[in-house]
């Protein structure tokens, strides 16, 4: 996927602030450039994929605690990552909507059954799919 939509109010997502809170705007930046990589590449990467992401403030031994602590991303048993579908995440009902689609189809196969049941049912309520 070469563009995604988000919300143009996703800075007052509760998520989204939490993250703020606890690690700044670099935690911010990070959740962007995860979001973007995960888009670019096939849904789901694994979690080692995300430690070149980091730059200042954000160090190595803070990834695993922001991909996991803050309900934004699904990490599943072999420690793939996702995005978490939800509007709460502060990515467009668009984009939202797209990326089910792209599920369902077989292109974001990779995000299997857990990501993508999970974003049929939590995107699909909430983006009225």
């Amino acid at each position: 996927m070469d563009f995604f939509l988000h919300s143009a109010k996703a800075r007052y997502s509760q998520k989204l602030l939490n993250l703020q809170h606890d690690y700044g705007l670099g935690g911010i930046g990070f959740y962007w450039r995860a979001v973007e990589l995960i888009m670019s590449e096939n849904c789901k990467l694994p979690l080692s994929c995300f430690m070149g992401l980091r730059y200042r403030p954000i160090r190595e031994d803070d990834v695993e605690p922001i991909i996991t602590g803050y309900g934004l991303f699904v990490v599943d048993k072999n420690k793939m990552v996702s995005l978490k579908m939800d509007k709460l995440n502060g990515i467009g009902e668009e984009s939202i909507k797209l990326l089910i689609s792209l599920i369902r189809s077989g292109v974001c196969a990779e995000a299997g059954v857990e990501a993508g049941a999970e974003a049929g049912v939590e995107a699909g309520v909430e983006a009225g799919v």
